[in-house]
C-alpha cells in the first residue's frame, strides 16, 4: 500500500514580474484516472499545499481562467514528508 505525503509549491504568472497567482486551481491525478485524487487552490501569495496525497508518480494540473493549463509529472515523497515543487510558471499562451 502506498504511503502518504504532501506537496507544496508557488504558482506565478510568467513574465510581467512573475506575480504570484492567487486562486489558481491545483489538482493531482494518479495513473490514467480522469478524476482528481485531491484538489485545492493557491492562496493570496500563490502558494498551495495538498496534504495526505499518495506517494509515488503523479500528474499535477494547475488551471486559471485566461491562462494555459499547466500539466506536469511529479513524484510525491512518502513517510508524511512534504515535496516542495518550488516555483511553477503559468503563461497566457501569447508569449513568443
Amino acid at each position: 500500500m502506498p504511503g502518504r505525503g504532501a506537496i507544496t509549491g508557488t504558482v506565478v504568472v510568467k513574465g510581467g514580474g512573475n506575480m504570484p497567482l492567487p486562486g489558481a486551481n491545483v489538482s493531482i491525478f494518479y495513473g490514467e484516472l480522469t478524476t482528481p485524487y485531491a484538489t485545492g487552490q493557491t492562496n493570496f501569495h500563490g502558494v498551495f499545499n495538498l496534504e495526505l496525497v499518495l506517494s509515488g508518480a503523479a500528474k499535477l494540473s494547475i488551471s486559471y481562467i485566461g491562462l494555459e493549463t499547466l500539466n506536469t509529472d511529479i513524484h510525491v515523497n512518502d513517510s508524511y514528508q512534504t515535496t516542495d515543487l518550488g516555483t511553477l510558471y503559468m503563461s497566457s499562451g501569447r508569449e513568443q
